[in-house]
Order: structure tokens, then C-alpha cells, then sequence
């Protein structure tokens, strides 16, 4: 079956068949983000082959159009499942606000999470430098490598130094990692991050202040875990620069400004929109979703999924809270959580269903559900968007408090934090939802019809530049080589200003020593000569043409030339 349609799609396909090199993620969101993108380059008729570290069941057991090769040992992947879910542990906890950042500052900064990480980045470092990995760059004749971003620093060792064009793929909403990796620090306090809590107005003094302490400390252990890749790495040996420039040639974004923001972003940059959603045929529900949706005796339904990285639900401190609203409400609900929650909680049969998987997708395209409570995971909340299903975030860890607040400021939903959840703010949030429903729902049309119509996004540029990557192994006119060989001080005239700073700084020095002087103010000349040494009397205002003779020349003539004598 596979062959057949690789087959067919390089017999319908236009554009040269080529061969292309897929570095998923590791594992979930950003692992299945990648076999989309696989997929969809299989379709224009390439022959694709998608690596990853450690094999995934549920992507492995599907009919895919391309390869699937797995070059990890799944015994060591005990390091990788340690390190993250020591990550998770400890940001799960932290304020919502400081989610992200604390997530990723814990990585250099929490003695157990920094045990981990170097475990994990040897097993990674052992993978990419491999024998298996480098024989398929040697011998693959690869001519586009597609790289997720989240695994672009561990990859690059790898591909810093070969000559093959590389697309980025960018899991999460925003632009913010594509400009610091092309030199263009993103405007921090002029958009939403996770570093700032910017929406719609412009932060105060002491919010900008608070960003600029998360940047320093991340800065600063970011630092820390690149010279530990850069310091394992084999020959020919990377540098710390090449984690920080450019690798990609191009960039897609799984997002589009309609449904979050409209985010600088360097030209090389596009979004991929809906590219994944668009063109899948919904498949029919099984049968005991059917008679479970069919046979529900309350008013609503809904879906209820705090994603995969989550395993244990029940050990979550807001989780009573969340089961005790669920039962009052006069609702259906659809749970997906690998933890029994039956073992804690009551759930009755025709109340909850509760399953370790479920067909997300086909569920939010059914049309039978009023709302879905999520983690706000960015292919969850472009699911939601696209199938018009209002969402309650409830973000735990990671960007999904950044994601929440994108899901809020467009009106597709509404935003709870773990800090003001409580039973009854869930139940008058569920409220809202309910009573907003429509609004939600037409808001989300509205961008999913701005996007799927919008030509310089999806499907359609996705191949373009596929295409002319492979062609032209680059898109130089689209990058800005400039900002690329300059510093963050001489892109915003940082020396200047601090030249400048440093004058006003002496001068002012000048001034404050002339009111202490007893020639004060009868020889203000004496200012320069005390700060800068004999500059000349520029307080002589008697003959005030002498500033200019004795700091320039004689150029008191220039007003010769008309009718002034200066």
C-alpha cells in the first residue's frame, strides 16, 4: 500500500522527485507535527525518509507514503523520559506566568534536571554523531533536510559543516526562535512571549524590567547547556556561534497570524496555516463514541485532554477540583488520560467515557462537541481552531500559558491558571463558555477562512519553496546577511548610545564641579578644561566664533557665504 502511493504520487507530481531527510522530534506534539510534514512532502512526490531517536507505536503502525527508520536504541531512552519528566516536574509548579521560562532555566539550574539533562544529551550527541546517522548523510544523496526545531541544536553537530540545504519547522505558534536565530532579537516587550504577559497594551516600566531579569537568567543557562553540547562534540568539531546563527534556509511556522499574532519575522519565514487539516478526510467515529454521544442524557458535551506529556493525571494538584466541577456539570464528557482515573473517582458509564487515546481530530471534526477543556498544546488548540470547537485552557507547563493567551486575545476561547482555579471559577468559566459559544465559534471561522484563503501561507508555499530549495540548494535573496555579521550592539547602535551616555555623563560632571568652582559662572570654559583637558574657553562668549577656530578650524567664515557673520 505505501509503495502504490509513493508510486503515484511521483507519477501525478510536476516538480523533480527528490530525495528528502526528515529529523522529527523526539517524541509527541512535535514528533507527529513532523510526520505531517513528511506526509505532505510525500504527497508533492518526493521520497521522504523520517528519522527519530526513539520509535513511536502509534506513528509507526499507520500507513504512511514515506520511510520510518529509527536509529536510537529504545533501551536508552530511559535518560530522554527522566530528563523531561524531571523538567515537567518541576515547572508544573511554578507560577503560569513563569511556565516556560522556568522550564527552561531548570535545565541549567536544578541540580536533578541538569543530572538528567546531560544524560539525555549524551544519549542524543551519541545518536547524531552515530555511525548509523552520518552513513545516511554520506550515502542517502540527500537533497533537502527538513529539521524540527526542537532538536536543531542537538542535529546540528551533525550538519553544520554538509553542504545540503535545510528547512526549519517550527512546532509551536510565533516567530520568536526563527529571529534569534537569524540575528533578529524579537521586540521582547512589543509581543507576546513567554517571557512577557503582553497582549494587547503596551507593558509598564516594572513588567519590562521583569523581562529583561527572565532574559538574563535564561541568556545565562542557555549559554551553559550549548557549551556543554559544543564541548561533546566529534570531529570537525562545532563552535558556539554555529548554535546561535542562522542553519536554516527557510523557515514554516505551524501558525498563522490569524490565529495568534502578527509577529516580526525575518522574509525567510512563512506560516504553514492549516496544511495538515485541510485536505484530511475525517474519518468515522468508533462505535462506542457514537453510542456514547448518541446516548447521552445531559444538555452538553465535551472533550477533556491534558495531552500526552501528563502521564499521571491523577497526581496533578488541581485535578479533584477539576473531577468534582466535571460531575456537577450537565454534561457528557469525553476524557483522555493514560492514568485510570476510575481508580481515584467515580465515573459513571453514562457520564464519562474515559480512554488512553482518543481520535482527537475526528472528535473536534464531529460537530457534536459545545467546548474542549485542553492543556492548550499548539496542535490541539489549531485542531480546535479549525473545527470550530471553543477551548478552555488550562495550561500546566511549557508555552501553553503563551498559547492560552493567544487562544483568549483572538476570542476562541477563554484562559483558567492553576493560581485562580477553584470550583467555582471553573463552573462560572464553563458558564462563559457556554454563553459564549457562538461568538467563540463564529471568531474561529472568521480566521480559518482568512487563512485557508490566504495565499502566502500553507500547502501551496510549502511546496514553492520545497521545490526551489531543492532546485537552488538556497534562497539567498531572502536573507538578510547583514544582520547575520553584526552584533545585537551594532544592530541597535548600542556603543553609540553608551558613547553618547558617557559624554552627557562627563559634561554633567562638568557642570556640577562648575557650580563648586568660584569662577563659576563668569568662565564656563573652565567646564571642558576640567573634564576633557584643553578644549578651549567655550564660555569666552565675548568672541563665541572662537568654539568653532579652536574645535574645528577656522570656520567662522562660514557665514560669509550668506549674509550672517557667525
Amino acid at each position: 500500500m505505501v509503495l502504490f502511493i509513493l508510486l503515484l504520487n511521483t507519477l501525478l507530481s510536476t516538480s523533480h522527485s527528490a530525495n528528502v531527510l526528515v529529523i522529527a522530534g523526539l517524541r509527541g506534539s512535535h514528533l507527529y507535527f513532523s510526520t505531517d510534514i513528511a506526509d505532505k512532502l510525500a504527497e508533492f512526490g518526493h521520497n521522504v525518509t523520517l528519522v527519530t531517536m526513539f520509535s513511536d507505536k502509534k506513528v509507526e503502525k499507520e500507513d504512511r507514503a514515506f520511510r520510518f527508520v529509527t536509529f536510537g536504541d529504545e533501551d536508552k531512552s530511559g535518560p530522554d523520559m527522566d530528563y523531561w519528566r524531571a523538567v515537567y516536574e518541576h515547572s508544573i509548579h511554578q507560577p503560569s506566568k513563569d511556565m516556560m521560562p522556568e522550564s527552561l532555566i531548570s535545565r541549567g539550574d536544578i541540580k536533578e534536571v541538569k543530572m538528567w539533562r546531560d544524560d539525555y544529551n549524551s544519549v542524543a550527541q551519541n545518536y547524531f554523531q552515530g555511525k548509523e546517522f552520518s552513513k545516511l548523510l554520506d550515502t542517502g544523496e540527500i537533497d533537502l533536510i527538513v529539521l524540527e526545531n526542537s532538536i536543531a541544536l542537538l542535529a546540528m553537530v551533525s550538519l553544520v559543516h554538509r553542504d545540503i540545504p535545510i528547512m526549519g519547522i517550527v512546532c509551536y505558534p510565533g516567530a520568536r526562535d526563527v529571529n534569534d536565530r537569524f540575528g533578529q532579537l524579537a521586540l521582547l516587550n512589543s509581543i507576546p512571549s513567554w517571557t512577557n504577559d503582553v497582549t494587547n497594551s503596551p507593558p509598564t516600566f516594572l513588567e519590562r524590567l521583569q523581562t529583561l531579569v527572565k532574559m538574563v537568567r535564561f541568556l545565562t543557562t542557555f549559554n551553559s547547556m550549548i557549551q556543554s553540547l559544543v564541548d561533546k562534540t566529534m570531529e570537525p568539531r562545532a563552535n558556539i556561534e554555529d548554535y546561535f546563527t542562522a542553519i536554516y534556509d527557510v523557515v514554516f511556522i505551524n501558525d498563522h497570524p490569524a490565529f495568534s499574532f502578527p509577529f516580526l519575522s525575518p522574509p525567510n519565514s512563512f506560516y504553514l496555516g492549516l496544511f495538515n487539516l485541510e485536505d484530511r478526510p475525517l474519518k468515522p467515529l468508533p462505535e462506542e463514541y457514537l453510542e456514547f454521544l448518541t446516548n447521552c442524557p445531559y444538555k452538553h458535551t465535551l472533550l477533556f485532554s491534558f495531552g500526552s506529556h501528563l502521564q499521571n493525571i491523577g497526581t496533578f494538584s488541581i485535578t479533584p477540583t477539576i473531577m468534582e466541577t466535571l460531575h456537577q456539570l450537565n454534561a457528557c464528557i469525553i476524557m483522555n488520560s493514560p492514568f485510570d482515573l476510575s481508580l481515584h473517582y467515580d465515573l459513571p458509564a453514562d457520564k464519562f467515557l474515559q480512554r488512553a487515546w482518543i481520535p482527537q481530530k475526528d472528535l473536534l471534526g464531529s460537530g457534536k462537541l459545545d467546548f474542549f477543556i485542553s492543556h492548550c498544546g499548539n496542535n490541539g488548540r489549531m485542531e480546535a481552531i479549525y473545527y470550530n470547537v471553543p477551548l478552555l485552557c488550562i495550561p500546566l507547563l511549557g508555552d501553553q500559558y503563551y498559547n492560552g493567551r493567544l487562544v483568549a486575545r483572538n476570542g476562541f476561547g477563554l484562559v483558567l491558571t492553576r493560581e485562580t482555579l477553584s470550583e467555582q471559577t471553573l463552573t462560572e468559566t464553563i458558564s462563559k463558555m457556554l454563553a459564549k459559544r457562538g461568538t467563540f465559534k463564529a471568531n474561529m471561522k472568521k480566521a480559518v477562512d482568512i487563512a485557508s484563503n490566504d495565499p502566502g501561507s500553507g500547502t501551496g508555499v510549502l511546496k514553492f519553496y520545497t521545490d526551489l530549495l531543492i532546485k537552488n540548494r538556497n534562497v539567498d535573496y531572502l536573507v538578510n546577511r547583514i544582520t547575520l555579521n553584526q552584533s545585537f550592539i551594532e544592530m541597535h547602535n548600542l556603543d553609540i548610545a553608551a558613547l553618547a551616555l558617557i559624554f552627557i555623563m562627563f559634561l554633567s560632571a562638568g557642570i556640577l564641579f562648575c557650580f563648586g568652582a568660584e569662577t563659576c559662572p563668569g568662565d564656563i570654559g573652565d567646564i571642558g578644561d576640567t573634564a576633557f583637558g584643553d578644549i578651549g574657553d567655550i564660555g569666552d562668549i565675548g568672541d563665541i566664533r572662537d568654539i568653532g577656530d579652536k574645535a574645528f578650524g577656522d570656520i567662522g567664515d562660514i557665514g560669509d557665504t550668506g549674509d550672517v557673520d557667525v
